[in-house]
């Protein structure tokens, strides 16, 4: 919800399902690869997180894009706060930052319309979906022709399906 107009008056608007925060312009930086993270309210606890996240972007020089997906409409304002907040920890000069948060729990088809060649998809280890509790990682790379990072702890691992990872680390 956002609210517009003055201290006597105030108007309140439901957002927009689909909502992106684009923390820096991509026309200030040069377009390129992301480094596109999946989120669930679910996942967000890790202080880790952010610095890895930034680690990963800043040595592979890539932008990165969180992807937020809730089930749930009580979720929604706690995983955006979430993702604002950590949008601005690892906001850096030399990549930029967006956000897009989505109402649904497909994960794969999400992913597929936002992918552009080069672009790089990072979940966290253990993160299950479907009604058989799959493995996130475990569908993404099964199910598509890019690099997967899986994010535990302090830690990332990828998965060696295509020579661009070694690349990027």
């Amino acid at each position: 919800i956002y609210l517009r107009g003055d201290m006597n008056k105030l108007e309140a608007k439901p957002l927009p399902s689909s909502f992106a925060y684009p923390t820096t312009s991509r026309s200030n930086t040069n377009p390129g690869p992301r480094l596109i993270v999946l989120f669930s309210p679910s996942e967000l606890d890790n202080t880790n997180l952010p610095h890895r996240i930034w680690e990963i972007a800043s040595s592979s020089q890539m932008n990165v894009l969180l992807l937020g997906l809730y089930d749930d409409f009580s979720e929604e304002a706690q995983l955006r706060r979430r993702l604002v907040t950590m949008a601005a920890i690892i906001k850096d000069s030399n990549f930029s930052t967006e956000i897009i948060i989505e109402h649904g729990h497909d994960w794969l088809g999400q992913v597929k319309h936002i992918l552009e060649p080069g672009d790089v998809v990072a979940c966290h280890a253990g993160q299950k979906v479907g009604l058989m509790r799959k493995p996130l990682d475990k569908i993404l790379r099964s199910s598509m022709e890019t690099p997967v990072y899986i994010l535990a702890g302090a830690q990332a691992s990828k998965n060696s399906k295509s020579a661009f990872p070694s690349q990027v680390l």
